[in-house]
């Protein structure tokens, strides 16, 4: 319980681990602003754990604890963890404001409790829990106070995206007027002083401008500096053309003569101000983005993990509310029996009572002293029956539990082979890609794999046989949970594996492998998606039998039924499914063979040899397919009259 109030305090405070500015001088770290939020998710799943042996251990001995042991974790996940690491990310940009938000957080009571709470003075798991929302609930008010005084600091990176947007536009409407200046003060252009005003404001935007750059400090005071040396020329220039008015009088058709030079000279001088100044802008904007990707920096994989840990925790709740239920009919002849044993002890004490006195006073006594040992036997008999049947109450909920964990487990495995399948096929189509439009640009020439390209398709290749290893595992495992269907489809996708492993090994991403690939990730969705429902019946099976309590008869010779004695629908579904998808896809290698020859026949610009040689990779590309797909249809086949012995077995 230790470990779970400092984890979650750790968790609550993480943003005092950063006591610097990260802004002052250089770019974001964000290398450090990812590995601190990988740190807090791996904390917060460490803080998970934590609560699951928590409840493991108190749910049957402080029901209340365990929920408000719930309750405490909802309240930190739903109403602060999450948005403390944005709140982290935040304010790394600014430390000006860090260290006045970062000091509130800890207040010297808070210390005080926690101190109680490691040297053991509050061993009561309630006082803890207790404890917990009181922090939590404080660490809120903060946060809600910090909105309400909108302490959001900059975004740096937008705000100089900003200024780069304005400084091209600044630089092109300079130009303009520089392309206008010879027609100043004659008879078609502008007059000096609506040159001097629309210079002038030009010269205003980028004061505007510069003064931005500079009020952010640090990196980009370079790009300030670049900025104010543009409006100090455009300052110049504004001089300058205002001074045209005396030379247009003079007919010199030169826009005012030396005045018109000057303007001219200012006016470049400025737009060479300014596209130093963008360029110094675009440099810092690259320097964080190479850092961003450098680091690994990805906001949207951040979140799909905080939603991991959402329906984890959603799970957890679920589990822990039916398990509860669930211990109630063993908790019930638990309480029968220690009912019955008590009055068993009664009635013997009464008995040997009788005894002592009826020994020397006739049949009488003697009676009652026997009948009262056999209502002692009985009570005895029936005490043994109700603790037998906890036991196989007990023996059955675990056995139900351990399913639960099992397929939980399978199906956490299965999402992340299919992200790991959806990488590979990526990385096949990119690479059969590429060599299509190299064939199609050079006709005739020979492709030749690059470095970069062999080695993504070697770690594609690594990553397949990677799967193959984790099919045939979860195979083990639904086998030992008296599965039929399901670990024969995993046998058969690991099949499926093992030939795009050899496959990528000779660089053969073509049709064949993508089509192989495309059958291991809808098999490999398709299982997953009936795991999950069979999970689902399983936790209702659980949750109903928690509320109905399952009393038992007394007799201590019932049999605890498994918790899978029939093959589950959604089992008999996917055979269906797979046997359907065989014959469609016997019916589709047929048509697509016959399009592929009549696309070679129809190709002038093969030759006849080389058409000849294609038909027959067509053919034999053919027969291994067919090959494929009559194995594939003998292991359903092997799989359907493995369930029909299971629900013969099932009706004896």
């Amino acid at each position: 319980m230790k470990r779970l109030i400092t984890l979650s305090f750790i968790t609550l405070l993480c943003a005092t681990f950063f006591q610097s500015s990260v802004w002052s001088d250089t770019a974001p770290d964000y290398p450090k602003v990812a590995k601190e939020q990988q740190r807090l998710i791996r904390q917060y799943n460490k803080f998970l754990d934590t609560l699951e042996e928590f409840i493991c251990k108190h749910r049957d001995t402080d029901k209340d604890s365990t929920r408000r042991a719930l309750a405490a974790v909802e309240y930190a996940r739903n109403r602060d963890v999450a948005e403390k690491m944005d709140i982290v990310v935040e304010l790394m940009r600014d430390g000006q404001r860090f260290d006045a938000i970062t000091q509130c957080l800890i207040v010297d009571e808070d210390f005080e409790k926690i101190e109680r709470l490691l040297r053991g003075e509050a061993e009561n798991p309630k006082a803890k829990i207790r404890v917990l929302i009181d922090i939590l609930v404080k660490a809120e008010a903060i946060r809600i106070e910090m909105v309400k005084n909108d302490v959001e600091p900059w975004d740096r990176r937008g705000e100089i995206k900003k200024a780069i947007a304005k400084t091209v536009m600044l630089i092109k409407q300079q130009e303009g007027l520089l392309n206008n200046l010879g027609g100043i003060g004659t008879g078609g252009g502008m007059t000096p002083g609506e040159a001097r005003r629309i210079q002038d404001k030009l010269k205003g935007a980028a004061r505007d401008i510069a003064d931005a750059l500079a009020g952010m400090g640090g990196v980009a005071g370079p790009a300030a500096d670049a900025m104010g040396n543009a409006a100090g020329s455009m300052g110049r220039a504004s001089a300058a053309v205002g001074g045209m008015g005396a030379g247009s009088g003079s007919g010199s058709g030169s826009g005012g003569g030396q005045a018109g030079k000057d303007a001219a000279g200012a006016m470049n001088n400025a737009i060479d101000h300014m596209k130093d100044a963008k360029d110094k802008m675009d440099a810092i904007v690259k320097k964080i983005d190479d850092e961003i990707k450098k680091s690994g920096y990805d906001l949207k994989t951040l979140s799909q993990r905080e939603k991991d840990i959402a329906e984890r925790l959603n799970r957890l709740r679920k589990d822990a509310a039916g398990a509860a239920g669930a211990s109630s009919g063993a908790s019930k002849n638990l309480g029968n029996a220690a009912l019955k044993s008590r009055k068993a002890a009664d009635k013997m004490s009464r008995a040997a009572r009788g005894g002592g006195s009826g020994s020397g006073s006739g049949s009488g006594s003697g009676s009652g002293s026997g009948s009262g040992a056999g209502g002692a036997s009985k009570d005895q008999g029936d005490a043994r029956d109700y603790v037998d049947e906890a036991i196989a109450d007990l023996r059955g909920q675990m056995d139900r539990l351990k399913a639960i964990l099992a397929l939980e487990n399978v199906e956490k495995s299965l999402k992340t082979m299919i992200r790991i399948q959806k990488e590979v096929n990526k990385t096949t189509v990119g690479a059969h890609r590429k060599r299509q439009e190299f064939a199609e640009k050079n006709p005739g020439r020979k492709f030749v794999f690059g470095r970069v390209l062999r080695h993504r398709i070697m770690s594609a290749r690594g990553k397949e046989g990677d799967l193959a290893f984790m099919a045939d595992k979860l195979a083990g495992i639904l086998r030992d949970e008296d599965k039929a269907v399901f670990p024969g489809m995993l046998d058969i996708m690991r099949d499926d594996m093992l030939v795009v492993v050899e496959k990528l090994g000779k660089r053969d991403v073509g049709e064949e492998t993508q089509i192989i690939e495309g059958d291991i990730l809808r098999n490999l969705e398709r299982l997953l998606q009936a795991v999950h429902i069979d999970l689902g019946t399983l936790k209702e099976r659980q949750r109903r039998k928690g509320r109905d309590g399952q009393p038992g008869s007394g007799g201590g010779k019932s049999k605890p039924p498994r918790h899978q004695c029939l093959p589950s629908l959604a089992e008999v579904k996917m055979l269906r499914i797979l046997e359907i998808e065989v014959q469609f896809q016997t019916s589709q290698l047929a048509e697509a063979h016959r399009r592929r020859i009549a696309a070679i026949e129809a190709d002038k610009r093969l030759s006849p040899a080389q058409k000849a040689q294609r038909k027959r990779a067509e053919e034999e590309q053919k027969v291994r397919l067919g090959r494929r797909l009559a194995s594939k249809q003998a292991r359903i086949q092997a799989l359907t009259a493995e369930l029909l012995e299971k629900i013969k077995k099932a009706g004896k």
